[in-house]
């Protein structure tokens, strides 16, 4: 009789010896590089413990639904909530489900889209990439069984591969084994929601078609000159740029014309432009950098931030250390709106206009100020972020704030997917974004699927704004706005709120599901320099001859943790090589405090992280030495660039192949420790909506608990049947794993970083260790 499917990490050199143990098993194991998978009757079980071998039991199968990514097309209906793993002594999450306003559960959306498919001829032949469902991760030897018959990988979304399949194979593509499913690119999976949603809207207002924006995203870079070709000829189409992998033209948005380009051949996604926002002292301690009895002997000296933004103009505070001051596309790069100015302060002001008192949270670092509000008051952004970007690392920025964003309803778009691409090929560039001030609660609670894009990538760091901890300001949130906050919820004081979200911050989840915003940081009663005579509604503040005022929003946040980073990359320069996006990522969700999740009625418990602050709120002073920190207090990390063949990561990687599936790691907890320890891994992703490349993270304490990345977050995990290289109940939505143990019991712990599925490897990545720890980190070769 079979027992439970299980996983066996053994080295090479004993191989030998676990194949005899495994001589007895019911079913033959299936061997990788550095495990073996196996069904693990009691007695095999007790046979391979005793012979030292450390196992993973997968628990028995369960399945939460991952909505809109089965590979049958039916929509799903809610899981049962609630239940655990059976398997004692694993750490597992519990799935709960949330609708999803999307264009395949949202009725409304459902029926717009009926609309627009009315005007395909029937029977019109399917042309182009296909989608192809696997049961179970992409191994070595599935991948190259694939590109043996001629099948091209070109993303991952929504649990399918798009992919290109020469016709004559595609009935033996079908036939594979571990091939679930192979069909046509269509209307659906090419329209976004977010431009049925505004189609759905313009009729609810009555409104004939008008001239409008569209981004459509292709398969692959080779097809973007061929789409801009047949949309130049197109007539009442107006071609606008084109990018790696978008062409952005303008049109009157017909349903015939709209269903003729997304049933084009070349186009993966078509979605709706709308205009970017400027998403609009006494905060250094709330965040960690000042901290009581002393201060952190970091000011961010060496460290230069860029500012993309509506521009700055002279003060006191930035005399001396503004090292670029760029106007982008033609627009001017001195301030005449104020947001600029603010968001610089907040990052790097000095204070010399407050003596000293008002200072920014890295008031020794360089700024580079490009400004991109032209006179319109609209953001000159291009459609390729990149090429923005790339403008404050060519005057040598490796910190980006961007305090704007555009309000799309938390949908992965043509934005967010150039930040990826950018981030990828700049890794060592921290991109940080405001994550938008479209919180509501209209309804009396606080609203999901809120975030904005660019703060929708996956390699931007996307911030929220918490409260602060001001007592002489009496507002609450329904004064301040009534119309957008209702009670119970309005009912909220603005301030003292250090460990409450701000209302007014946006929310996740992202439409694949992801955790966004990462974490949250001070964006209430912000104190910073301002523009006098600006237009910017500042609350007042008469000390100091009015040159500074109060703003609110997650603009405000954005810069506490440009500013942030900038302390951080000053530490870890002063003893080591600069920092990877991804361990810098890593770093600073790392140094945050959880808060009280906000009440959503409409959806049970998500778990931690959450949707409204993701991590928690930062706080340096739980990461960095400052005074009265644990005098054992250490900072453990492995930073792995993709290019490296040695320690990147493959899933599935067989015997005798070239690359590994895994690396292990082990460390030692101080006795009596008295800091959280955080063990978080990061990395960045190839650009794509899900995840493209997925990693686990499984920590194994010293009494042998094991315990999975995100263990609390319950949303959409994945209980399913173990398959092959997927040994975790996997949390396949997020680059970001983390595992927080409050009270760490002293002795070794073992960490494994697994490769589940990586559809364009080798993948790098940054695993970071904080908390009380004695000795040096130990790695696989």
């Amino acid at each position: 009789m079979s027992g439970p499917r299980g996983y066996i990490f053994c080295e090479s050199e004993r191989a030998n010896e676990l194949d005899a143990i495994l001589a007895q098993a019911a079913t033959a194991p299936v061997r990788f590089k550095e495990y073996v998978e196996a069904d693990l009757d009691s007695a095999t079980l007790a046979r391979v413990t005793a012979a030292g071998f450390e196992t993973y039991l997968r628990p028995q199968a369960k399945q939460s639904l991952e909505l809109g990514a089965q590979p049958s097309d039916a929509i799903p209906t809610p899981p049962e909530a609630g239940f655990a793993a059976d398997t004692p002594g694993i750490v597992e999450p519990q799935p709960v489900w949330i609708a999803q306003p999307d264009k395949r559960h949202d009725p409304r959306l459902k029926r717009r889209f009926a609309q627009l498919a009315s005007q395909v001829p029937r029977g019109k032949p399917k042309r182009g990439p296909m989608r192809l469902a696997l049961n179970g991760s992409l191994t070595t030897e599935r991948r190259q069984t694939l590109e043996d018959l001629g099948v091209r990988l070109l993303n991952f979304r929504k649990a399918y591969y798009q992919v290109e399949v020469p016709p004559s194979v595609r009935e033996a593509v079908k036939a594979l084994p571990f091939v679930a499913s192979l069909r046509a690119y269509d209307l659906l999976d090419s329209v976004s929601s977010d431009l049925l949603r505004a189609l759905a809207d313009h009729d609810d207002a009555g409104r004939p078609p008008t001239l409008a924006t569209y981004d459509a995203l292709t398969h692959h870079a080779e097809d973007t000159g061929r789409l801009s070709s047949r949309l130049k000829a197109m007539p009442g189409v107006t071609f606008v740029a084109a990018s790696v992998d978008a062409v952005r033209f303008c049109a009157v948005g017909s349903d015939a014309l709209l269903a003729r380009v997304a049933t084009l051949p070349q186009v993966r996604m078509l979605t709706p432009v709308r205009a970017a926002r400027l998403a609009v002292d006494h905060i250094r301690p709330l965040c960690g950098v000042a901290a009581a009895g002393g201060e952190v002997p970091l000011m961010g000296e060496g460290q230069i931030i860029a500012i993309l933004d509506s521009g700055i103009t002279d003060h006191p505070d930035f005399k001396g250390r503004i090292k670029s001051k760029i106007g982008f596309d033609g627009c001017d790069p001195e301030d005449i709106y104020g947001h600029g100015l603010h968001v610089a302060g907040i990052a790097a002001g000095s204070g010399a206009a407050s003596g000293g008192v008002l200072r920014g949270i890295a008031p020794a670092a360089e700024l580079v100020v490009i400004g991109m509000r032209r006179d319109n008051g609209e953001l000159a952004l291009p459609l390729d972020l990149g090429d923005l970007l790339r403008v404050a690392v060519d005057n040598g920025a490796r910190i980006i704030n961007c305090s704007w964003g555009t309000p799309v309803g938390a949908v992965y778009d043509s934005a967010a997917l150039s930040v990826d691409r950018f981030v990828c090929a700049h890794p060592d560039v921290l991109v940080v974004f405001a994550a938008g001030n479209k919180g509501d609660a209209r309804s009396g609670t606080h609203s999901l699927w809120t975030v904005g894009s660019p703060a929708t990538a996956k390699n931007a760091l996307a911030v929220g704004a918490s409260g602060t901890d001001r007592i002489n300001i009496d507002k609450t949130w329904n004064v301040y706005d009534s119309n957008l906050f209702a009670n119970p919820a309005g009912a909220a004081r603005m301030t003292p709120a250090i460990d409450e979200v701000a209302l007014l911050s946006s929310a996740g989840p992202t439409d694949t599901r992801g955790i966004k915003p990462d974490l949250t940081a001070p964006g209430v009663w912000v104190l910073a320099p301002r523009l006098a005579g600006g237009p910017l509604p500042y609350e007042p503040f008469d000390a100091y001859g009015g040159q500074y005022g109060y703003l609110h929003g997650t603009s405000m946040a954005a810069p506490v943790v440009a500013g942030a980073a900038a302390i951080l990359r000053q530490h870890l320069l002063a003893s080591g090589p600069p920092p990877s996006a991804a361990l810098m990522r890593a770093l600073l969700i790392s140094a945050t405090r959880p808060m009280p999740a906000l009440d959503h009625p409409a959806a049970p418990p998500i778990g931690y992280p959450d949707f409204d602050q993701g991590f928690g709120r930062l706080d340096l002073a739980t990461l960095l030495p400052v005074s009265g920190s644990p005098s054992g207090r250490t900072i453990m990390f492995d930073d792995v660039p993709n290019d490296d063949p040695r320690r990147a990561l493959t899933s599935g990687v067989r015997p005798g192949d070239n690359g590994r599936s895994l690396r292990r790691y082990s460390f030692t907890a101080k006795p009596g420790a008295v800091d959280q320890m955080r063990i978080t891994l990061a990395w960045t992703d190839a650009p794509g909506a899900d995840v493209q490349n997925d990693l686990q993270l499984l920590v194994t304490t010293p009494s042998n608990k094991q315990i999975v990345g995100n263990p609390d977050h319950k949303l959409d995990r994945i209980f399913g049947p173990p398959d092959a290289g997927d040994p975790f109940i996997s949390d396949r939505h997020n680059t970001v794993e983390q595992v927080r143990i409050p009270s760490p019991e002293a002795g070794e712990y073992r960490v494994r970083v697994w490769a589940r599925n990586t559809v364009y490897p080798p993948q790098g990545y940054a695993l970071a260790i904080c908390g009380e720890l004695t000795g040096t980190l130990h790695a696989d070769p």
